[in-house]
């Protein structure tokens, strides 16, 4: 599939982890995933030759105090210091930071090692420039030059330039096409020696369908290349068939290329013919790679040449490019017609490249916070099956023609499935552990896709909008469930990609859900994960926050599964009516590989301020497990995968079936939790027996790779993560 998988860039976080006040970052020089493309055909993530240019944005969530009064976070490479914007998201009480995003605004292109530490220096005067009249932008080294003129985006070098029209953005929304009106805001900033980031908006007229509509751009450059993102957000039920941007190439001569098609005009005034790639074309020898798939409009030649991708054009139209003679173009970002719900949003990218960076066709690196040992630190066997799984989901995750299929699954009924059992941020997870940018690429995929198709902005009554729909056979059309919604997708995004509005999410979803509950307390009833997952959810976030509002909902919902604990440790709930009368009905693998995770948890939080309650949830933690294993653990090396329990005399009376792949390895990740602790010295060689063999079960029923296994294998990706984040240090 063209897929490679190594160390693309890493990020030893030592404030965090309290071993001095600096933090080292490293990379080498090798193929990243953030710039990918996808087949058309197969629809496979292929790296795209060799890094270069900028890295990508990046947070880091520091502990209270870690930066004092009047220190501020420099990037520098030995004794100097590299451009760098570190913008402070969210502070603790005492007002130090707690998380930071860092975006650097050159990088060096040969290896070496950069730090950020604090200083008490003046940050370099910024560039703020704000409005739609001119302005450019030129860096040291740099070969292109980013301006604007009114609604309009230019990208030059030289006398070559590729104009992006972006008063002239169309759409056609319910069967009525509209125009957008051009900028209403614009500014970027960016500090001495380096770079800059825009943010404009585009509206449309006032009539008809714009009145629901917001289209964002977003752009960074360096000099030699430029990061272009469109959203296009609406704000009720729409049917989008068609979003084009308009533009122009100026230059001796203008080629499009998608895949092995080359178009090639010779640029006049006079338009006489239109070029379009379904019409006709010759095979390009230097495109016949499967890495080079983008839709491309480049002019110019040598150090003078310009280019503009569209990333991932395989998800619109292969023919959405027009070029005609003059150099005028059109590009159809989406291959409609697309049923949108309100709040949901369609992403586009687009590159601009300019002189060499054209010829070296560079990807942006991925700067990821890692522990320094972090390659090789899961068990040979569990590495062998990852590297089985990630080409496999690489073309199932990407390999969707439509733009809001992408990052998720067709299943065997014919429905989609999304994120489910928090597949995106495990998937990002593990690309961070890893330090490799193929799985960062695929857990971007998933949790873009649950951040801007999955999230319910027209509940009824009594629910609060913002929380995420399972998927039917329609995109946010499926029901919500407290026991579906989990935030590490949205947050991983913020660590691994520096954005913000993710963060937001994490935080308005636990806000949901606390409101949600206050509301609605019955909707929290029933299965144990209603309380089990909204529990790991707002402790996350608290730990990562400080957030107090997920601070008390995480308390309440402590003490709601405290109160739910029958003597024998099982957790009512979930009652079911059989002949014999009304009996628990207890899948061993949710209490052991969510709520035991979760109170795991929950019980690492407390610890730092609050030692006892520490200890109660721990040991609530631990009657969970004795109760469960004593029911359902009568196979030393299995478990039952149900516990039927008598409603009335709380004991134990039936099991049904074995534990098979995801389910066994997260019940393992539970029981390798339990068996770590003190309080159960005397259980722990027999616990990490059963685990092993749990945890050699789900792998082998994991072997290979199906549509039938992915929900399996989101659940083993999250036990993996479970016993890793959990295990003592």
């Amino acid at each position: 599939m063209g897929i490679e998988q190594g160390v693309r860039a890493a990020l030893w976080v030592a404030l965090a982890a309290g071993e001095g006040r600096s933090v080292r970052i490293g990379w080498v020089d090798a193929p990243l995933l953030r710039e990918r493309s996808f087949r058309e055909t197969a629809g496979a993530i292929a790296p795209r030759g060799p890094t270069g240019g900028w890295p990508e944005p990046f947070a880091l969530e520091l502990p209270p105090g870690a930066l004092a009064p009047g220190e501020r976070l420099a990037l520098y490479e030995g004794a100097v210091e590299r451009p760098c914007r570190v913008s402070t998201w969210r502070s603790w009480p005492d007002g130090s930071p707690s998380w930071v995003a860092v975006a650097p605004c050159a990088f060096s292109q040969r290896p070496g090692r950069l730090e950020l530490r604090p200083t008490r220096a003046p940050s370099p005067a910024p560039r703020l420039a704000r409005g739609v009249e001119r302005r450019t932008t030129r860096l040291a080294g740099g070969s292109g030059e980013l301006a604007t003129t009114g609604g309009a985006l230019a990208w030059s070098c030289a006398a070559a330039a590729l104009e992006l029209d972006l008063g002239h953005v169309e759409w056609e929304v319910d069967g009525l096409r509209e125009r957008g009106r051009g900028l209403t805001e614009w500014s970027w900033l960016g500090p001495d020696g380096g770079g800059a980031a825009a943010r404009a908006t585009v509206r449309g007229d006032a009539e008809g369908a714009s009145a629901a509509i917001e289209l964002c751009l977003e752009v960074a450059h360096d000099g030699s290349e430029a990061a272009l993102e469109l959203a296009f957000t609406v704000g009720r039920e729409m049917v989008l068939r068609d979003w084009s941007l308009h533009g122009r190439a100026r230059g001796s001569a203008a080629e499009l290329r998608h895949g092995l098609w080359s178009e090639r005009a010779t640029v006049k005034r006079a338009a006489t013919r239109t070029f379009a790639t379904e019409a006709s074309g010759q095979v390009a020898p230097a495109a016949a790679s499967e890495e080079a798939p983008d839709l491309r409009i480049g002019c110019g030649s040598g150090r003078d040449e310009v280019e503009l991708l569209l990333l991932d054009a395989a998800v619109a139209r292969p023919s959405g490019a027009l070029l005609q003679h003059d150099g005028r173009f059109t590009l159809r970002l989406v291959a409609g017609p697309l049923l949108l719900h309100p709040g949901q949003v369609v992403r586009r990218r687009l590159r601009l490249r300019a002189g060499a960076a054209v010829r070296r066709a560079v990807g942006r690196p991925r700067l990821v916070a890692v522990a320094a040992s972090a390659s090789g630190r899961f068990a040979p066997e569990v590495e062998e099956h990852l590297a089985r799984w990630q080409p496999f989901l690489a073309a199932r995750l990407g390999g969707a023609a439509r733009l809001d299929d992408r990052g998720c699954y067709l299943q065997p009924d014919g429905s989609f499935a999304n994120g489910e059992y928090d597949l995106g941020g495990s998937l990002l997870w593990l690309g961070r552990a890893l330090a490799d940018g193929t799985w960062l690429a695929l857990g971007e995929v998933v949790a873009r896709h649950t951040l801007d198709f999955d999230r319910d902005f027209t509940p009824p009554a009594g629910r609060p909008a913002g929380l995420f729909a399972q998927h039917g056979r329609d995109h946010a059309s499926g029901k919500v469930e407290a026991g579906h919604q989990w935030i590490s997708g949205a947050l991983e995004l913020a660590r691994s990609g520096g954005d913000g509005a993710a963060l937001a999410t994490a935080e308005a979803t636990v806000g949901a859900l606390a409101t949600w509950r206050a509301a609605a307390p019955g909707d929290f009833a029933g299965p144990e994960r209603r309380v089990a997952w909204p529990l790991a959810a707002a402790v996350e976030l608290a730990r990562s926050t400080g957030s107090a509002q997920a601070a008390g909902f995480a308390k309440a919902l402590l003490d709601s599964l405290a109160a739910r604990q029958l003597p024998d440790g099982f957790l009512d709930g979930d009652r079911r009516r059989f002949a014999l009368g009304e009996r628990l009905w207890v899948n061993s693998w949710v209490s052991l590989g969510i709520t035991v995770d979760a109170l795991a948890r929950a019980a690492a939080w407390q610890a730092v301020g609050a030692p006892d309650a520490a200890g109660a949830t721990r040991a609530q933690a631990g009657r969970l497990v004795r109760g469960v294993v004593a029911a359902a653990g009568r196979d030393e090396r299995s478990l039952a995968d149900v516990v039927l329990v008598d409603a009335e005399a709380g004991l134990a009376v039936e099991t049904r079936a074995a534990l098979v792949g995801g389910d066994a390895l997260l019940a393992a990740a539970g029981l390798q939790w339990w068996a770590a602790q003190p309080e159960a010295a005397r259980e722990r060689a027999a616990l990490e027996a059963r685990a092993q063999a749990l945890r050699e079960r789900g792998w082998r029923d994991l072997a290979t790779p199906s549509a039938e296994a992915v929900v399996g294998f989101a659940k083993a990706l999250r036990a993996l993560k479970n016993e890793t984040e959990l295990r003592p240090r």
